[in-house]
């Protein structure tokens, strides 16, 4: 019996890790880059707040909730996002970026195969190299930075 609750002990620590891990790689390498450049038009964007970092308290449900919004939202403007450097799977990856929560496993390939060699989602690196000089504009017919 005590074996048993030691092993049950460890194994409850270990997916309590886990699901930090997953939460901080959503967050970092998945939906920053998106809020980044959302907000060089931030003014602009009606679904601004869809497109903003959550609260860091949020429970892994509501994280992946919002994550799923954020997507949502960057889909109407992904061809600013991707002329932005943001790959062109963005919101593919940022839904499944949760993927790992729902069954407390690492996460699926078609998620961390953004990743580069330096653990950070191809996304991630084209959000820290976007600015409001190389900026484009959203899709015809939607409001415009001024």
């Amino acid at each position: 019996m005590a074996v048993t609750q030691a092993s049950s002990k460890t194994s409850s620590k270990g997916a309590t890790t886990l699901q930090a891990k997953l939460r901080v790689s959503l967050r970092n390498n998945f939906m920053k880059p998106v809020a980044t450049v959302a907000k060089l038009f931030a003014g602009n964007v009606p679904e601004i707040d869809a497109l903003s970092m959550p609260k860091k308290q949020l429970s892994s449900a509501a994280l992946v909730a919002s994550a799923h919004a954020m997507a949502d939202a960057a889909e109407k403007y992904s061809d600013t996002f991707t002329k932005n450097g943001l790959p062109q799977d963005f919101v593919a990856q940022l839904r499944s970026g949760g993927g790992g929560f729902t069954t407390s496993s690492p996460p699926t390939a078609s998620a961390s195969s953004g990743a580069s060699s330096s653990g950070r989602s191809t996304a991630a690196a084209a959000a820290a190299t976007a600015s409001p000089a190389s900026a484009a504009q959203f899709p015809a017919g939607s409001p415009q930075p001024a």
